[in-house]
């Protein structure tokens, strides 16, 4: 069964692929307007640098945040039940 086009679900799976696609490209330094040195390096490469670090930090994001691990479907086990 296909569901429908204004499922939650599937508009928030899209603003996020939306999301990574769009930060993912901005860490590609393409902009012929970033001459100049910053910190020693050229400006290209400290904004490419700080774009990979953000683009890290929302994948981190969203992993922690939508990723089903399945340890919801698991029991927790006590210290004394361990191992299995």
């Amino acid at each position: 069964m296909e569901q429908p086009k204004d499922d939650p679900q599937r508009v928030g799976l899209a603003r996020r692929l939306v999301l990574t696609v769009a930060l993912l490209l901005l860490t590609v330094p393409w902009w012929p307007s970033l001459a100049g040195r910053l910190f020693g390096l050229p400006a290209w490469a400290v904004f490419a640098i700080s774009a990979t670090v953000v683009y890290a930090g929302v994948i981190a994001w969203l992993l922690e945040r939508h990723w089903d691990d399945g340890s919801a479907d698991e029991p927790e086990l006590d210290a004394e039940q361990w191992p299995p």
